[in-house]
């Protein structure tokens, strides 16, 4: 089942402490032995005044690791090695920890952890997003997290989370969820021994479903079912038009082809089911937004004769116009690219005044191809990646950000979680021609190894005017099985003062009144296991603080 994250983040008070006294909840990652060069037991105990309720959970917990009640039995390990291969001696020891979330926490409310190599204690109010806090002599690294709560627990695998803003301040939330087979944990299991009757396995698969709920008043409303089970359906979007009616479109696989669809939610129940796109050619991947007539925009991939296009249709009533194709390149269009180097992933956001402002992943020339052992004029896979912002007026001249974005993004990946770096330290990630002819035998080909690794940008801006990006990096350096663990990030800039790093999260999308909404699926590269090794799947609320990476 896979994960499916929600975040909150109090636009106004994203810098001080005392804003804690709002809320309901509030984690805060904690962090032990960051200094340690052997093996260290750090096995202790939590604490926490005023009778608050409090939750444990791990984070980069190996081997015999544990949590029981207020109880943690913790050592720290070397640095877990790609594909899981052993370290070596002499590996690097890394912090271990866990993430704490208290509840109704005030600024003042006490938190003591007593552990095997000493005790410390914390309040709330010596935090604030962006900076940390050590404690032991630099021993222990505290810093706050998004809380988060779980909001639903259904069976199947929800993912794929699209949320869209009403002008009242609710918060639209639309998602997939895939309906197993009725015996597919058997059926996933090596049979032993080996089968003689196949016939088991024609079992079909399962099905796809597509579900709305709403935030509003502070609390969440039950699922309402947009579709019936049954379907092969893919990514929705939704958004709220001039009427404050939510609609939910997605993509659906019709007799082998897949058109864009949408419904319309009036007060709890969906309204009546309508057909976008019917060309033949699939449609795909719809994105939807309220334009400033109150009137809903959608735009989607789709294929005609063997290339991929950009269509868009308008809301016109309680239907929509005719497709109409926006790019016209022989290409195949996919994410956008307008200079030699790697530019893709973008996410826009307009500002008060008009402007449009561009979030954008950047790699460097030549990215994936032209790359080898003894040539190397091209950049190989895996390499650096930017996150980059930049502003468009509506004469189409260029703004640059007033602040230097790089010094507020995560720098190059370490093993080291308290040491994020920035993005201006960032070396270079065009390639390196020469770089062939220079390596020493046994060495890797491969260059830019001291370049950053940011990717995947989303951008909003509030009404407040104060734009937030959210984007993931391989930073702190953390493998799993299935490979790279990937730690979410935030930073805002309220156009005053330089931008600064919020918070740690996941997967996003957002912005209502004067909130931020951040909302994130369990990031993995198949449905079927969790980087967390927990089971995939249910929905999570994250309320300003606790996450997990």
């Amino acid at each position: 089942m896979n994960r499916l994250y929600i975040a909150i983040t109090a636009a106004a008070a994203y810098l001080l402490p005392t804003s804690l006294a709002a809320q309901s909840a509030a984690s805060f990652r904690i962090l032990f032995g960051v200094t340690d060069s052997a093996p260290t037991r750090w096995d202790g105990a939590v604490s926490v005044g005023e009778g608050k309720k409090f939750d444990i959970q791990p984070w980069r917990f190996e081997g015999a690791d544990g949590i029981s009640g207020p109880l943690f039995h913790i050592t720290t390990h070397p640095a877990r090695l790609f594909s899981g291969s052993t370290p070596t001696a002499g590996a690097i020891i890394v912090a271990n920890g866990f993430l704490l979330t208290v509840s109704g926490v005030t600024e003042s409310t006490a938190i003591a952890i007593t552990t095997a190599q000493g005790n410390f204690r914390f309040t709330p109010a010596d935090l604030k997003y962006g900076t940390g806090l050590y404690k032991l002599g630099g021993r222990v690294y505290i810093d706050p997290v998004p809380a988060s709560k779980r909001l639903s627990n259904a069976p199947g695998k929800e993912d794929y989370p699209a949320t869209a803003s009403a002008p009242n301040g609710d918060v639209w939330l639309a998602y997939v969820e895939f309906h197993h087979s009725p015996d597919y944990l058997g059926l996933r299991v090596s049979p032993k021994p080996t089968p003689t009757d196949f016939s088991t396995y024609k079992q079909p698969t399962g099905s796809d479903q597509i579900w709305a709920r709403k935030y509003s008043n502070g609390a969440w409303g039950q699922p309402i079912a947009i579709t019936e089970k049954g379907g092969d359906l893919y990514r929705p979007a939704v958004a709220v038009d001039g009427r404050r009616w939510p609609r939910v479109l997605w993509s659906e696989n019709t007799n082998g082809n897949f058109d864009v669809f949408a419904r319309a939610i009036e007060g709890s129940a969906p309204k009546e089911r309508i057909r976008i796109s019917s060309e033949p050619g699939s449609d795909v991947t719809p994105a939807a937004v309220r334009n400033s007539q109150g009137n809903i925009l959608v735009a989607w991939q789709g294929w005609r004769d063997g290339r991929a296009a950009i269509w868009v249709a308008e809301q016109r009533g309680d239907q929509f116009s005719a497709a109409s194709k926006i790019s016209n390149s022989n290409a195949n269009e996919w994410n956008p690219a307008i200079a030699a180097r790697y530019e893709a992933y973008p996410s826009i956001a307009y500002d008060g005044t008009g402007r449009l402002w561009i979030a954008y992943q950047e790699g460097g020339k030549g990215w994936g191809k032209d790359f080898g052992a003894y040539s190397s004029p091209g950049i190989a896979l895996y390499q650096g990646r930017l996150v980059r912002l930049c502003g468009l007026e509506s004469s189409g001249r260029l703004v640059d950000l007033d602040s230097n974005l790089d010094q507020s993004l995560v720098g190059v990946p370490t093993l080291f979680a308290d040491r994020s770096g920035s993005q201006a330290e960032s070396d270079s990630v065009d390639p390196n021609p020469q770089n062939a002819q220079q390596r020493r035998p046994d060495q890797t080909a491969a260059n830019n190894l001291r370049a950053a690794k940011n990717a995947l940008p989303r951008l909003t801006i509030d009404d407040s005017g104060r734009a937030w990006l959210a984007f993931r990096s391989a930073h702190p350096i953390w493998w799993s099985p299935l490979g790279t663990v990937w730690t979410e990030y935030l930073v805002s800039y309220d156009g005053k003062s330089d931008a600064a790093a919020v918070a740690k999260l996941h997967s996003y999308r957002g912005g209502p009144d004067g909130s931020l909404h951040v909302i994130r699926g369990e990031f993995h590269r198949h449905s079927e296991i969790s980087m967390d090794a927990g089971n995939d799947g249910t929905i999570i609320d994250h309320d300003n603080g606790g996450g997990r990476e």
